[in-house]
């Protein structure tokens, strides 16, 4: 009796077994798909000898050949389904996605017998790795989750057994082999390449294509899984009569775990030869190492070595000892670093923190971003209240903090440079901005000749007039308390009488410094002119004195 198997292959038609009915079959398909086998099995006679002359052509290459008719057989038997599933994809988008698919997944696809499992072979890895995950989780597979993701390595087609020529001789009815997929000295014993095909490494499963040879009865079958497991109800390769030589490219996973003496195992329902060309392997992303912990739901670590990602929709990218603990949280890289609040951020760095609810921490060495919506960078800065901005230089261990919300701290002793500006040549020197030099208790702003052009000379006198004219008050800010004072003019009155700046609402230190300095100066010439006059009228008056000296000696009115 053969084993209940739903989907059989026939060279390269695909049927269904009516008498093992899936549970995605409706009773309309289930009589098409008889009618089918019908068909199928009164050509069977016929073509017989055909088959038994030659091999079944390579199902890959058959699937590339024909890819634009697989595309639009599974769009038509899917794309209205799937669009109508919570899947967000429509019948254009599947054609596109399916387009991009390499032949083994595309093969794959064809043979989805539901939309939960064509939109398994689309995501399409293996699960096959050692990470710790919630055995609850259940969301589509995401890049970086070592649970699902398996990179597929294609080689040359690379013969691994030939019952013809070794590997036990011809399958008795009802026997079981168990191979190697993966043979450092290669796989000469069992009638294969002398090489190791090009698989350096042992693989997490292959692809392979087996063929029968030399089939004797039928219907039978074959059968191969993990050696370590029990074999499965299902089978590989059919075959419906004698003489047959059937072939079918297949992914198995292989014997994981101690004592693995083989890789995977083939049984036959009836005798046959059996032919196995290996295709590519699949193995764990070698960006992975140590022990990666996704508890959290639609949670990903893409890489790196003994990371956590244990918040929902957590991200961690890389890097070694990094937790993305809050919801929504991301650590991108580097070491030992922690993002804890929701939609927290720490892009790389050492012993970083982001605790605070959208904090980040975009680098530095133990810093700590506590407060919402703060952030703290550079070297021992703690952004301690919400809405806080903190940089921390290297000079000191000690920490630089806010010490209220809505801050923003820097701690540069080698002083604070801020640019605006250049004179064209983008070179240090040529910059226009402001600097607060070491030590320093005010800003520098830039001045200097070289950067400035269209020099023109003013009337320091006019400047002292309008200065003279403008209103000048005392105030206090309406965003401070008003016991604050400060003295000056209005904006307004100082653009409209001297027309400076970049705003009519703001006064630019400069310029503010510039007026007075001219203002200055006009006042100087000023008093000069006065003082001028004065001397004139002093040296009159010295004179006059003399003179009246004089008439008063000769009236001897001494």
């Amino acid at each position: 009796m053969i084993d209940c198997v739903p989907l059989l292959r026939r060279t390269n038609v695909w049927v269904v077994d009516a008498t093992c009915p899936s549970k995605y079959m409706t009773e309309d398909t289930m009589a098409r798909r008889t009618i089918m086998i019908v068909a199928v099995a009164a050509l069977g006679s016929i073509a017989g000898n055909a088959w038994a002359q030659h091999l079944a052509p390579n199902a890959l290459l058959t699937i590339d050949q024909n890819r634009a008719t697989v595309i639009e057989r599974i769009v038509g038997e899917w794309g209205d389904r799937l669009e109508s599933s919570n899947a967000g994809v429509d019948a254009a988008q599947l054609r596109q996605i399916l387009s991009g698919l390499r032949a083994d997944h595309l093969l794959a696809a064809s043979l989805a017998g539901s939309v939960e499992g064509l939109r398994d072979v689309v995501s399409g890895a293996l699960v096959r790795t050692d990470a710790a995950v919630s055995p609850a989780l259940k969301h589509t597979k995401a890049l970086g989750d070592t649970t699902d993701d398996l990179v597929y390595t294609p080689v040359v087609p690379c013969r691994i057994v030939d019952t013809r020529l070794g590997a036990g001789g011809v399958f008795a009815p009802q026997t079981q082999r168990n191979w190697l997929a993966f043979s450092p000295g290669g796989f000469a014993a069992q009638g294969g390449s002398a090489t190791n095909c090009g698989i350096p490494v042992r693989p997490v499963a292959v692809m392979f294509n087996p063929t029968l040879a030399n089939t004797v009865g039928g219907p039978e079958f074959v059968t191969f899984w993990p050696s370590n497991q029990a074999r499965p109800l299902a089978a590989s390769v059919n075959w419906w009569g004698p003489g047959a030589q059937p072939a079918n490219a297949q992914i198995v996973p292989l014997c994981t775990g101690g004592g693995c003496t083989a890789d995977f195992s083939a049984y036959a329902s009836g005798q046959t030869h059996v032919i196995i060309d290996i295709l590519g392997y699949f193995n764990r992303p070698t960006n992975y190492g140590g022990t990666h912990t996704i508890t959290g739901q639609f949670a990903t670590d893409s890489g790196g070595q003994n990371n956590t990602a244990t918040g929902n929709n957590s991200t961690v990218g890389g890097g070694s000892l990094n937790t993305a603990s809050g919801d929504s949280s991301t650590v991108a890289g580097g070491n030992n670093n922690t993002a804890s609040g929701i939609s927290s951020n720490v892009a790389g760095g050492f012993t970083n923190t982001a605790v605070g609810n959208e904090s980040a921490v975009p680098g530095g060495t133990a810093n700590i971003a506590n407060g919402s919506s703060s952030l703290a960078a550079g070297f021992h800065a703690n952004a301690d209240f919400d809405g806080c901005f903190v940089w921390g230089d290297t000079t000191t261990v000690n920490v630089v903090q806010c010490g209220a919300p809505n801050r923003f701290v820097v701690r540069a002793e080698g002083g604070i440079y801020m640019f605006a500006g250049n004179d064209g040549t983008n070179m240090q020197g040529h910059y226009t901005g402001v600097t607060l030099a070491p030590g320093s208790q005010a800003w520098i702003a830039a001045s200097d000749r070289a950067g400035k052009d269209n020099l023109r000379l003013v009337d320091t006198k006019d400047v002292l007039r309008k200065v003279t004219a403008m209103p000048i008050a005392t105030w206090n800010w309406k965003s401070q308390d008003t016991s604050i004072r400060h003295m000056g003019p209005m904006a307004q009155d100082f653009h409209a009488a001297f027309g400076l700046g970049e705003t009519p609402k703001g006064i630019s230190t400069i310029d503010a410094d510039g007026v007075a300095l001219a203002a200055i100066q006009g006042l100087h010439q000023l008093l000069k002119q006065k003082d001028t006059k004065l001397s004139a009228q002093q040296r009159k008056i010295t004179a006059m004195e003399r003179e009246l000296a004089l008439i008063k000696e000769k009236l001897n009115m001494r």
